[in-house]
């Protein structure tokens, strides 16, 4: 019974904290700083025991914008129309192509917003797009077909054709998601913290 006594308070709270967390659920291991004047407790659990606290807590967790709202992390114009859907309805025929290809063989939200039988649009719903946003676009969706996430392949194609400031407000971006565009900022947020109820 030796081992039940504590040798004194900071001992005593230390393994109460423990019990404590333990009885959640959660793994705790003890281990001595590398002078051994320190005890830290490393504490894990799986992915769905956090979440089942997070909800029981009514904790904040992180969401996935791109998982939660696809259509927003796609690259979109002044009025939040999706690119894809604008350029493939206006007849460019590389974005068609790569969006056919990401349709055909990727789960890709802006694949959804394409449909090969779409009307096409008239003279009068046609846009004006530019060609260095049409090759803007068209260099963010081959980079998807390359398997990189959305916010990657934007920078990467902002950084492949940098924009006139004047002609994409102060930003000098040419493409911009839909959070991007809302909040004003140069790169969108990516993770959202919601709490659960």
């Amino acid at each position: 019974q030796a081992d039940l006594c504590c040798p004194d308070l900071l001992s005593l709270v230390r393994h109460a904290i423990l019990v404590q967390l333990s009885s959640l659920g959660l793994v705790v291991e003890l281990v001595f700083s590398a002078d051994f004047r320190y005890i830290y407790g490393l504490v894990s659990a799986k992915e769905d025991l956090l979440e089942e606290l997070a909800a029981d807590l009514s904790y904040p967790i992180a969401v996935d914008l791109a998982k939660l709202d696809p259509e927003a992390a796609e690259p979109c114009d002044a009025h939040l129309a999706p690119l894809a859907q604008t350029l493939s309805r206006d007849g460019h025929k590389e974005v068609t192509e790569l969006l056919w290809v990401l349709r055909e063989h990727h789960d890709h939200p802006a694949a959804a917003m394409y449909s090969p039988d779409a009307s096409p649009a008239t003279e009068g719903e046609k846009t004006v797009v530019e060609e260095s946003l049409r090759e803007a676009f068209c260099w963010y969706l081959r980079s998807r077909l390359k398997g990189r996430p959305a916010a990657t392949a934007i920078a990467e194609a902002n950084l492949a054709w940098p924009a006139e400031t004047h002609l994409y407000e102060e930003s000098g971006r040419l493409l911009q998601n839909a959070w991007e565009r809302l909040l004003g900022v140069v790169r969108g947020p990516e993770v959202l913290r919601v709490t659960c109820s």
